[in-house]
């Protein structure tokens, strides 16, 4: 070992030394022996039917998490969040009566958000009856 490597060591120690020092003073060092005594009980009270619920758990959130990834929602979430916050700053100005709502209902991209609203809450009503 030569007499850097020895130094940088010392500096090293000395920093780590000071660091350690300051969560004592603050109490960091306190909240972290309570912090490793709770992670402890937690890890020993845990049993293998605990762990397999957990893994379960988990494995399912990232199932899902790879499902919406890969769905056209969120594909299109981008684009809706824009047209959202368009129309939430500049929000339409007149209010329509019974015939401009009419006409309005028969363009083809309202006839296409409607039918997927309509949709989605055929689905989740069927969703809600089955469980």
């Amino acid at each position: 070992m030569s007499v850097v490597d020895a130094s940088e060591r010392q500096e090293k120690l000395d920093h780590a030394l000071d660091r350690i020092s300051k969560w004592e003073t603050d109490g960091t060092l306190e909240n972290i022996d309570t912090l490793v005594h709770l992670l402890n009980a937690v890890l020993n009270s845990m049993t293998p039917e605990i762990v397999d619920g957990l893994v379960g758990t988990v494995v399912g959130v990232m199932e899902l998490g790879d499902q919406f990834l890969q769905s056209k929602l969120y594909k299109a979430a981008p684009e809706a969040l824009a047209v959202t916050e368009a129309i939430l700053a500049e929000p339409p100005k007149s209010k329509p009566g019974v015939w401009q709502l009419m006409k309005t209902l028969r363009e083809p991209e309202v006839h296409n958000g409607i039918n997927v609203m309509l949709g989605l809450l055929r689905e989740l009503g069927k969703a809600v009856k089955t469980s």
